[in-house]
């Protein structure tokens, strides 16, 4: 059977866009949802004022980017329906500028980094996907990458003699940070920089009792479906901006999701 070019494109790259995988209509309603659900909160942020996007305005979120208050694969790829999922985070990105956004805060700086434990550098272990719901193009915030760079992890892990410790993220855990020698040296090995665009619609793909309770909890886990599920704010209260608890914090999201079997199968529950 020829294999689809999307996942000729991904094994080469390291990163593929499908395009029109989510209705425009679908992400017009998410779009909205997303807005209103910040507007419900009692502090004051309305999408038409900009004076109202402020951290003050807002609920608790991490590095400017993904909401953590209660918000909430594909079988080509791993040639099987037999999957789970991880249930991450939605990213609500409000732009940064004097002209048209926010003023409060600077623009977050890269990190750069693989999310997987240097010491496994000799296996694939995971695919990451975005679903993008909004136009995103090569000037807004988003995904960067070095096109092929996960073909030579290992070669760079052997150039500089094995994982750097103080860049490691733990010996259970799967984060390595890249330092800008690191970075230079990708470069210099053929990997363009590419700031991933997408449209509406477009998917981007670069324990399970407990995963099973942390989803009927309306909870997030982390971005690994298999290991590492609870990030640690799991139990975490969400604060304001002077650090005091949110008391708009809610246990249950705004509109409970369908439990459907192709749901729960993807959360990891076996009949």
């Amino acid at each position: 059977m020829t294999k689809k070019q999307f996942l000729v494109d991904l094994e080469r790259d390291g990163y593929v866009v499908v395009p029109g995988v989510i209705p425009q209509s679908a992400c017009d309603g998410f779009q909205e949802a997303a807005l209103s659900w910040l507007e419900a909160f009692p502090y004051g942020f309305k999408r038409d004022d900009k004076s109202t996007w402020t951290a003050q305005n807002l609920p608790d979120n991490t590095m400017q980017l993904a909401m953590k208050t209660s918000f909430g694969k594909s079988g080509h790829v791993w040639g099987t329906d037999d999957l789970i999922s991880s249930f991450d985070c939605i990213n609500i990105t409000l732009p940064i500028n004097a002209e048209t956004g926010r003023t409060d805060i600077e623009p977050t700086g890269k990190w750069p980094h693989i999310d997987q434990n240097p010491r496994r550098a000799d296996r694939f272990e995971l695919y990451q996907g975005i679903a993008n719901l909004a136009p995103n193009g090569p000037n807004d915030g988003g995904l960067c990458l070095l096109k092929g760079s996960h073909r030579l992890i290992e070669k760079h892990l052997a150039t500089i003699g094995g994982f750097r410790p103080d860049q490691d993220g733990g010996e259970n855990e799967n984060s390595y940070r890249l330092i800008d020698e690191d970075y230079e040296w990708f470069k210099a090995q053929g990997c363009e920089e590419v700031k991933v665009c997408a449209g509406p619609g477009d998917l981007i793909y670069e324990v399970l009792a407990k995963k099973l309770q942390v989803f009927k909890d309306r909870k997030l886990t982390t971005h690994w479906p298999n290991m590492n599920v609870l990030p640690e704010e799991y139990l975490s209260v969400p604060k304001r901006p002077d650090g005091s608890d949110d008391p708009a914090n809610r246990l249950r999201p705004v509109h409970e999701p369908d439990e459907t079997p192709q749901v729960l199968r993807l959360v990891g529950v076996r009949a």
